[in-house]
């Protein structure tokens, strides 16, 4: 019974198939990086992309272990080759906790990747 409630605590991924699809310019738009002069910032995202999956990082981004400044130049941007390898490998915990955060799967051309 105690492994049922902390199992009903969990946040599980979405499958990323239930996922709704967002393109690079919606992406932009939503994300506090390319955001124009004056705009509100409440309002934005902090999003990146993984592996043709749009992850909203925005309430992770202040507590990364290796601090705000190391992600803020992928912020709106394709992370996958940062994110595995080129310039951290990241555990499996980090895939995991990354998973939690799906919120679109991305299309490129009326092609979802």
């Amino acid at each position: 019974k105690r492994l049922d409630r902390l199992k009903e605590k969990l946040r599980w991924p979405q499958d990323a198939d239930q996922l709704p699809v967002m393109t690079w310019e919606e992406l932009r738009a939503k994300s506090r990086s390319h955001a124009p002069e004056g705009a509100d910032l409440t309002k934005l995202r902090h999003l990146v992309v993984f592996e043709g999956l749009v992850h909203d990082v925005t309430n992770f981004v202040p507590t990364h272990p290796g601090g705000v400044n190391i992600l803020a130049p992928f912020l709106g941007k394709d992370i996958s080759k940062a994110f595995n390898g080129e310039v951290y490998e990241h555990s499996n915990g980090a895939h995991n906790l990354l998973g939690t955060m799906r919120v679109a799967r991305l299309v490129d051309d009326k092609k979802v990747l």
